[in-house]
């Protein structure tokens, strides 16, 4: 649900470091190394996306630094390519 809000690039979204998540200004900054373009882009955290967001934090392993982390703590991977069937499902574009 975080990308559908703030329009992040699959492989943008599940590259998010615990470190670039500013819960305080309400932010996700992306450093230009992990953008398509190469320049840095910082997200809004807004709406449902903190509940999300501190989910994830409540559920995390201590040692991951993956805010959407997948088995053994890694990126998340292959579920995300679901995503066309799952927004065609809910009835999003």
């Amino acid at each position: 649900m975080c990308g559908y809000h703030v329009g992040a690039r699959k492989n943008e979204l599940r590259r998010i470091e615990w470190g670039w998540v500013d819960l305080h200004a309400g932010l996700i900054r992306l450093p230009g190394s992990v953008t398509k373009n190469k320049k840095p882009r910082t997200f809004p955290i807004y709406g449902d996306m903190r509940r999300w967001i501190d989910r994830q934090r409540e559920t995390c392993p201590a040692d991951c630094v993956w805010v959407f982390y997948g088995a053994k703590k890694h990126t998340v991977d292959e579920h995300l390519n679901g995503w066309p069937e799952a927004c065609k499902r809910a009835g999003v574009p």
